[in-house]
């Protein structure tokens, strides 16, 4: 499922801030629900498409599956998992299993890393259907406005970069504990 554009999870939103509570959520995974969370879109799978569910094994998003096929490894880049609210505690930066029996148990969830630690090298079988050399570093991927701020520089606390344009987002680097954190705020 799309990120943004994909908006049929609203009324799962809703829910979730109904059942969960949004302050309670936002505390958890600093985030505000939205049709670019995650864990919306894992209770509309649930509730429209049980069959899909059941037969369910990994929750990625596409750089985490991307990453799979290429390494074999199943990761996620810490940044993209602040887009599961719910099941991402931004604090400690790991999974957490306070709501799993409501969203998905944290099993189905990749390992975390940072998104500029190599996740695994290209195998075998990408290299023969990509062309790629076999052994080539493979990062965990992340979203393009975490890709901006890790190429502008943001390494040390009190770092900050501002993104410009059809969103805006100003990257803060808080501590070592938390890499980056991202204020959105869409521009008309």
């Amino acid at each position: 499922m799309l990120y943004g554009v994909d908006t049929r999870a609203h009324e799962e939103i809703k829910e979730m801030e109904k059942e969960l509570g949004a302050d309670t959520l936002f505390e958890l995974s600093r985030v505000k629900l939205s049709s670019q969370s995650v864990t919306p879109k894992i209770l509309w799978i649930k509730k429209h498409c049980p069959d899909v569910w059941k037969n369910t094994r990994y929750l990625l998003t596409a750089s985490g599956y991307l990453t799979w096929k290429m390494t074999g490894k199943r990761v996620q880049g810490i940044y993209d998992a602040i887009s599961f609210p719910g099941l991402f505690d931004v604090e400690k930066g790991c999974w957490t299993t306070r709501y799993e029996d409501y969203l998905a148990p944290v099993s189905m969830l990749p390992e975390l890393m940072w998104n500029y630690e190599i996740a695994g090298h290209i195998n075998q079988q990408t290299a023969e259907e990509t062309g790629l050399v076999e052994g080539t570093p493979v990062l965990p991927g992340c979203a393009d406005a975490a890709a901006e701020a890790l190429s502008a520089g943001l390494s040390q606390p009190g770092d900050m970069m501002l993104m410009y344009g059809s969103s805006t987002f100003l990257y803060y680097r808080l501590s070592s504990c938390l890499r980056l954190i991202h204020f959105g705020v869409t521009t008309f």
